[in-house]
């Protein structure tokens, strides 16, 4: 099991995977699955789930393509990621049917694309997961998580999304862990792309996590006093504050000791 995201989003897309590679009954490693191509004229980043043999065929045979080719578009580029990977499905009929694959494509004169591949079947959606699936856990927090759908959302707020979504399923899905890659394929030819570190992000969204745990107490505790509930909220507010950077003279109190409460300086 793994995990793979990819983003479109307001000025660029969006993939992110973890490294954790396990093919049951064989080995159980971990590795880069985020594969970067990036040649003078387009830039390909592509990462998949199942079989990195298959990944590895795949990626080598488009970036040999591509060097032949002095100026190809993005349909050009779309077109052989999808020849080449019927004709994987042909070779390797049963490993292509488990076999997933994002890619993101961009051009100087054209925006990034975010290309599907699965059983061979390939896409351009908003936004998709492979690995872990049609997964409930990553509807979750794609439609309840941002205010508004990430293809509106600038790249880097994207990117801080897909990396949160990478951690939750370290987390909670067998199969999932080790380290984070995330890159950006801008849409704006003097960026290009971008590597996110994710260390700073999973770190930040330990606090968000505690925040949440704090504003469920609040919203719910049946036995907090309206007094009390204000001054919870106004710690939490301190603990926004402390935590995105706002000016704040103080580090915000504890709450007083009662049911349900918690103290926000326990949080990271």
């Amino acid at each position: 099991m793994t995990i793979g995201l990819g983003f479109t989003s307001r000025n660029g897309v969006i993939l992110a995977a973890d490294r954790q590679v396990t093919v049951q009954g064989y080995f159980k490693d971990h590795e880069p699955k985020l594969v970067i191509n990036d040649h003078p004229e387009c830039r390909v980043v592509s990462t998949y789930a199942y079989l990195p043999s298959l990944a590895n065929i795949l990626n080598d045979k488009v970036d040999l393509i591509l060097k032949t080719i002095a100026k190809p578009h993005g349909e050009e580029i779309v077109e052989i990621i999808t020849t080449e990977a019927k004709k994987l499905k042909k070779q390797y009929p049963s490993e292509m049917r488990s076999q997933q694959f994002l890619w993101a494509v961009s051009t100087p004169s054209e925006r990034a694309r975010l290309i599907r591949i699965s059983a061979g079947i390939n896409d351009e959606p908003q936004w998709a997961c492979i690995g872990i699936g049609d997964s409930s856990l990553v509807r979750y927090f794609v439609s309840q998580i941002p205010a508004i759908p990430p293809a509106y959302l600038p790249a880097k707020e994207v990117s801080r999304l897909a990396i949160y979504i990478v951690q939750q399923a370290k987390n909670f899905v067998d199969g999932c862990g080790g380290e984070t890659d995330a890159v950006i394929v801008y849409d704006d030819t003097e960026q290009q792309i971008e590597r996110v570190e994710y260390k700073e992000v999973e770190q930040d969204s330990e606090s968000l996590q505690f925040a949440f745990r704090y504003l469920y107490n609040i919203w719910t505790n049946v036995d907090v006093s309206e007094e009390e509930r204000y001054k919870l909220m106004d710690d939490l507010s301190n603990f926004v504050k402390l935590k995105r950077g706002a000016s704040s003279p103080n580090e915000p109190e504890p709450p007083p000791e009662q049911s349900g409460g918690a103290a926000l300086g326990s949080g990271s």
